[in-house]
Formats: structure tokens, sequence, C-alpha cells
């Protein structure tokens, strides 16, 4: 007989055989949390769950950070530029330094410095070609380098976190049709 026949055969007997524990396995609970609980807003669009334990979630309303029992919620405040920038979260990432990273509908990136307690601003200024290159963001990623890259809505920038320094990746509009937003 064939290996790969014998394989397969030995793979569907142990499907079928254990066909009861895998759907025991999978018994999974949920419990709905909301604005009753303390969540700012119910339209969230990124959740991610960080390094200590602590579920963050991105709303059309603020961020929140819950820790299982209780909602810590964090709101722009106008004129103070140690604030997030935006209300209306969109993206959400920890980098490898602990520090979590805020992609905002219309005020850039916003991280949040843990040992500080403060948000640290990221948004574009059209006089300053060293700026977000748009501040609606709807990606964040980390590279190995600890460089975050964003995806906003006129192209990619890559952030430099050891110097602030941002690259641009656009696309060049001169010789095609293909537009700068990046989702994801």
């Amino acid at each position: 007989m064939n290996l790969k026949f014998i394989k397969a055969l030995i793979f569907l007997f142990l499907i079928l055989n254990g066909s009861d524990t895998i759907s025991q396995s999978l018994d999974i609970q949920f419990t709905n949390i909301g604005i009753s609980d303390g969540l700012s807003n119910s339209t969230v669009y990124s959740i991610i769950q960080d390094s200590k334990g602590f579920m963050w979630f991105g709303t059309q309303n603020g961020l929140n950070k819950y820790d299982g029992y209780n909602f810590t919620v964090y709101k722009n405040i106008p004129f103070d530029s140690t604030s997030l920038t935006d209300n209306w979260v969109l993206a959400l990432l920890e980098d490898s330094k602990g520090n979590i990273w805020v992609g905002t509908h219309s005020g850039g990136v916003s991280m949040y410095d843990r040992n500080r307690g403060i948000f640290i601003s990221y948004v574009n200024d059209p006089d300053n070609p060293n700026s977000l290159v748009n501040n609606r963001t709807w990606s964040l990623k980390e590279d190995k380098k600890g460089n975050i890259w964003i995806g906003t809505s006129s192209g990619l920038d890559k952030l430099n976190t050891d110097t602030g320094e941002i690259t641009h990746y656009l696309n060049d509009e001169i010789i095609s049709t293909v537009n700068n937003a990046v989702n994801s």
C-alpha cells in the first residue's frame, strides 16, 4: 500500500473515533460585555490582548482597557498633548517594549507609554515631510527591528522608534492608477 494512503486512513480513523472527544473540547462559553459594563461604545474596530493579560478595545468613542472586571477608558482631552489624539480608534498594537500603539480615524497615531502614563502623538503636518502621510490610520505592525509600520488612507509609513524618523512608501500616481490606501 501507498504510504500517503495509509497516513490518510490513520488520520480518518482518528477523526472518526475521536469525534466525541473533539466536539467536547470545543464547548466554548461566551460572556457579553458592553456599555452597561463600562465599555465606552458598542462599535469596536480593534481588539488586542497585551502581554500583561489586559484586553484593549478600540471603539468609535475611546480606547478601553479591560482587566476582566473593570474598564479604564482613555479619550482625547482638548489642548492636552499627552492625551489620545482622537476618540475613534481603528487599529491597536502592542510593541515588543510593551507600549500600546493606537491608530485613529482622524488623529494619526498615539503611542501609550505605560511607564509615564501618557500618549505620544504622531500626526500629519503638511509643513513637515517627516510627519505621517495621513491621519487616518487603518493598520499597525511592528517589524523585527522595532519599526512601526503604519497603514494610512494615503500611503504606508515606517516609523523608526529609535530616531522618530518617518519614511513614506507611496505609489507613483503619475504612472499608475492604483491609490495609496493601506488598510491591512
